[in-house]
């Protein structure tokens, strides 16, 4: 395998990983939102009876929601992850819900769409904070000039005040 196929390979792993990160952010927004507006209303409503309508929909939205994390997760992986639910149960609509509620994937599945927006949070600001010290390293040789002379920029563990100094940077990175 030749260098740039190697390079080639390497920046569209990159790439992915970076997307599967950035993505985290908004698919948390809209699962939490989805599933407190869809639970909120579903136990508002539960007195009702109402509410277990609505607590079936909102079971097949965190259904829909997993379906499309596992296919997010092929972005790492390279193949999505199965959904492995029980068989869809027929009768009435109390026994849907029953089997609907017994099944512990739909669970997992309500879990991981609340949990996703603390995580996907975490993921986007480490994805951004990372791409953003690195590329403000990669050109600090470019933008030091622009610097005025009395001001050195602080990496913490050494101050840039010569352009040798932010070619050094720029070679090893921070330091901290």
């Amino acid at each position: 395998m030749s260098l740039a196929t190697r390079v080639l390979q390497l920046l569209r792993r990159l790439a992915l990983d970076t997307a599967y990160l950035v993505l985290a952010l908004p698919m948390g927004i809209v699962a939490f939102t989805v599933m407190v507006g869809g639970w909120s209303a579903a136990l508002g409503l539960l007195i009702t009876l109402i509410g277990l309508p609505i607590a079936m929909v909102t079971v097949y939205c965190a259904r829909g929601l997993a379906w499309i994390e596992r296919r997010r997760a092929a972005l790492v992986l390279g193949e999505p992850i199965p959904g492995i639910y029980r068989p869809p149960a027929g009768g009435s609509f109390w026994e849907r819900l029953k089997a609907l509620f017994a099944d512990s994937a739909t669970w997992k599945d309500v879990a991981w769409s609340l949990l996703l927006l603390p995580v996907g949070v975490a993921d986007f600001v480490i994805a951004v904070t990372a791409w953003s010290a690195s590329l403000g390293l990669i050109s600090l040789p470019i933008w030091w000039s622009s610097v005025p002379d009395s001001e050195p920029v602080d990496l913490g563990a050494f101050q840039v005040d010569s352009a040798a100094n932010a070619w050094l940077a720029c070679a090893i990175g921070d330091p901290d």
